[in-house]
């Protein structure tokens, strides 16, 4: 019996420790693009980009206290990500940005599902950006 115990507890744990190591760590299908670049990496990349699209996956609340120029918002916990992979084009780059750098990381994981193929993601958010001292538009 307490060998028995001891290989269920050994179960246990594997079964843990591989749910642990695996969060936080978004999956990305092969060919695409996806990188959390800090706020003035996040910048320069917009700058040197032509043509993309920015999505601000925060709430309303939170996008009327500011928000970046030109950005689109799809609020991540009112679930309209799924309408922004609907809307978005799949063929151009995505700029996305949330209040920490949670809801974007899993915006992005919904958004590579459904087949886009270059994202960036700002480590830290709007958080992070304000204390970088970035313009913001309100």
């Amino acid at each position: 019996m307490m060998k028995l115990k001891g290989v269920r507890v050994g179960l246990f744990l594997a079964v843990i420790i591989s749910i642990l190591s695996a969060c936080g760590k978004t999956e990305v299908p092969q060919g695409a693009t996806y990188e959390v670049l800090e706020p003035d990496a996040f910048s320069k990349k917009m700058e040197e980009t032509a043509d993309y699209q920015l999505v601000d996956a925060r709430t309303p609340q939170e996008v009327a206290s500011g928000k970046l120029s030109g950005a689109v918002a799809y609020d991540y916990k009112a679930d309209e990500i799924a309408k922004a992979a609907n809307e978005l084009d799949k063929n151009k780059p995505v700029f996305i940005y949330c209040g920490s750098g949670i809801r974007s990381e899993k915006s992005a994981e919904i958004l590579m599902n459904a087949g886009f193929t270059e994202i960036y993601d700002m480590k830290g958010g709007m958080k992070a950006w304000k204390a970088a001292g970035k313009e913001v538009e309100k």
